[in-house]
């Protein structure tokens, strides 16, 4: 999909360093917001690259299936994928106090149980699956007119090849585009 890269206004210099105290540092961020305007049909022509249609066309005919929901059954998918995909970043992140910093940050499940207890249907997870196998999954929050890709996991070998976190956003924001959401958030 082509991605319009949304900044804030102010740079860091603009927000008036010093106040934010000694040694203080910052680091540009930016935001990827895909506009629905006009509906799904014209996101799917229009602002998904033909690279992206082709992945998602891929992943549909990898024989994968996909559920959504807040539930235990799509929670442990998440999770599962979640705990497998933090170990992997940990061994790509390098040196072994890196790797431990890495682990230390990673979130815990009862962050995304308390999050799906209190957000309820504005939280929805997709997961995709190759049989019983989670291969991907996907964390949404919705509200108002916004959409957000919250954590993303998957079972980086089983993933690649069948393109699944592209069925699962374009599932996302074909869904968004049917809840009246204006924009995806990622």
């Amino acid at each position: 999909w082509r991605r319009a890269a949304v900044g804030p206004a102010l740079g860091w210099g603009d927000l008036g360093g010093p106040a934010f105290g000694p040694g203080a540092s910052g680091a540009r961020r930016g935001a990827h917001l895909l506009d629905r305007a006009g509906g799904f049909d014209m996101v799917w022509t229009r602002r998904f690259t033909s690279d992206c249609r082709r992945h998602v066309r891929r992943a549909e005919r990898s024989g994968l299936t996909v559920e959504h929901g807040h539930g235990p059954s799509e929670l442990d998918a998440f999770a599962d994928l979640y705990a497998r995909s933090t170990e992997r970043w940990a061994r790509q992140a390098g040196p072994a106090p890196v790797r431990w910093w890495v682990r230390a940050r990673a979130e815990q499940r009862t962050k995304f149980d308390a999050a799906a207890a209190a957000l309820g249907d504005a939280l929805d997870v997709w997961v995709a699956r190759q049989g019983d196998r989670p291969v991907a999954a996907i964390v949404v929050l919705s509200q108002g007119l916004t959409a957000s890709y919250w954590r993303g996991a998957m079972d980086e070998e089983l993933a690649g090849r069948s393109r699944a976190n592209y069925l699962l956003h374009r599932l996302a924001i074909e869904a968004a585009c049917q809840e009246g959401r204006h924009t995806y958030h990622m």
